[in-house]
């Protein structure tokens, strides 16, 4: 990944590096959609209780304990 980006990089003149810095610098004071938020909290969310899951499963297997 570091080697592709490093040749992108390397191979941009001023004028496009400095249209990316632009572009980062906007990209990152920017904030996504309320919906966008909300359906990666979501999907997170889901993650999270699939991974709770899974661990309390695995130390009542092994150990005998519930979480």
């Amino acid at each position: 990944y570091q080697w592709a980006v490093n040749k992108v990089m390397g191979g941009l003149t001023q004028e496009e590096m400095k249209e990316a810095e632009r572009l980062a610098k906007e990209w990152r004071k920017a904030k996504p959609l309320a919906e966008v938020q909300a359906k990666t909290a979501s999907q997170k969310a889901q993650k999270g209780e699939k991974y709770l899951k899974e661990f309390a499963e695995e130390m009542w297997r092994q150990c005998g304990m519930r979480v």
